[in-house]
């Protein structure tokens, strides 16, 4: 398999576009944790539809979200449920800090 490398340069305009979406993801990621690190300290398990569910309930609280790409922040549930699950896996529940 062959990895490449791009590098952009992208116009002042697609640049603030590109934070944003990053601020976005960024902020859904912590949001997202935070809810899995509540319902964990409740002793209840969020499974990945349960979050996805919050996303839409987010989606309609920060007016932010409605400039924001769906699939990117689906992506990054993806990614967290994934990073949860991994660390479940590698450490025992007394020592899991999510």
């Amino acid at each position: 398999m062959k990895n490449y490398k791009f590098r952009l340069y992208p116009n002042k305009i697609v640049e603030v576009e590109l934070n944003k979406e990053l601020d976005l993801c960024r902020w859904t990621y912590n949001r997202l944790l935070e809810e899995l690190n509540k319902a964990k300290g409740e002793g209840k398990k969020l499974k990945q539809n349960d979050t996805q569910k919050l996303l839409v309930n987010l989606k309609e609280d920060k007016p932010g979200f409605k400039d924001g790409y769906s699939k990117t922040l689906m992506r990054k549930l993806g990614v967290l449920h994934i990073v949860v699950a991994d660390s479940l896996k590698n450490t025992s529940p007394d020592s899991l800090v999510v």
